[in-house]
């Protein structure tokens, strides 16, 4: 089976400040999973986080280990924020689905306002 995951992804320009913007890519474990395991409730979910707004102009690439632990420094977090505990091991022989979340840091002056 594979050990890594990669994708490509294309910035026009880094973001300013950096350190704001975080794509998450979240892995949906279905090895412990009792009943219709159709619901990313029922799976376990485990969490990459990087920056990739703040990378160089042009296309980037990400290589990610397909190991998940409950440890944050593991490669794939399980961060108890969504899913279920399972065996708390990312099992990537049991990977259902994934999800690509966008979050961004909205703390400080960001050059908007509220009407």
């Amino acid at each position: 089976g594979a050990s890594t995951i990669s994708f490509w992804y294309y910035v026009e320009e880094p973001s300013s400040p950096p350190g704001r913007v975080h794509l998450r890519l979240i892995l949906r474990d279905g090895s412990d999973c009792t009943g219709t395991c159709s619901s990313e409730h029922s799976l376990e979910a485990y969490y990459s986080f990087h920056q990739v707004l703040d990378a160089e102009p042009g296309w980037n690439q990400v290589f990610v280990g397909l190991v998940g632990t409950e440890d944050s420094s593991s490669p794939f977090w399980r961060t108890g924020w969504a899913g279920i505990a399972g065996n708390r091991v990312l099992d990537p022989a049991h990977i259902l689905g994934w999800t690509i979340e966008v979050s961004i840091d909205a703390a400080g002056d960001i050059g908007s306002h509220a009407g």
